[in-house]
């Protein structure tokens, strides 16, 4: 992982001390995104380690201030931040994870276990993931149990992320975008012109 100055200058990196070999078995740091949490940065790559790092300072070879062993393989797609918690799509679903500044430290506080795994996002007091079940979940932030659960017709068959707009919130099909709002369901059609 690498720190770069506005002018890509090279201002610090970050290396786990087995990187050859995680490389060399397609097993790299860099699928994650780096996520920044009150001057540290979390990172997770292929493998299910994630790190702890002070940003500003990543640490060269081996330089994580924490590590936490997370998904039970390769995480798929980007993450969710709500203060000092992180959401990460792991494969047998989504993760959260407190960032502790104070003695810097790693704890899982709960995994999703219903394959709900899908790069979540945080919108309406709910983590929102879509699953292989051709479902949006929204999953309660604090315990990770479902509060509710959309089923929505063809399925984005690459990392696909839900989003919000306009009180809206966006599903990505196969071949078009679903939209719901509130309690009431799918929005109206829009009138014929």
């Amino acid at each position: 992982m690498l720190e770069l100055s506005p002018t890509m200058h090279l201002e610090s990196i970050f290396y786990p001390k087995d990187w050859q070999t995680l490389s060399a078995d397609d097993l790299d740091l860099g699928t994650g995104d780096p996520v920044l949490v009150d001057g540290f940065v979390l990172q997770i790559g292929k493998t299910d380690i994630a790190y702890l790092l002070r940003q500003g300072h990543l640490g060269g070879e081996e330089g994580e201030i924490a590590s936490l062993s997370v998904c039970s393989g390769d995480p798929d797609g980007g993450h969710a931040v709500d203060g000092s918690v992180v959401y990460i799509p792991c494969p047998n679903g989504v993760t959260a994870i407190k960032v502790s500044t104070n003695a810097p430290h790693l704890k899982q506080l709960w995994t999703d276990n219903d394959g709900a795994a899908d790069a979540p996002i945080i919108a309406d007091g709910l983590v929102w993931t879509i699953g292989s079940d051709n479902a949006v979940h929204g999953l309660n932030p604090a315990n990770g149990k479902e509060v509710v659960s959309i089923p929505f017709g063809g399925y984005a068959n690459h990392f696909p992320t839900p989003s919000v707009g306009d009180g809206l919130l966006l599903l990505p099909g196969t071949d078009q975008v679903f939209a719901f709002m509130g309690p009431a369901g799918r929005p109206p059609r829009p009138p014929a012109r």
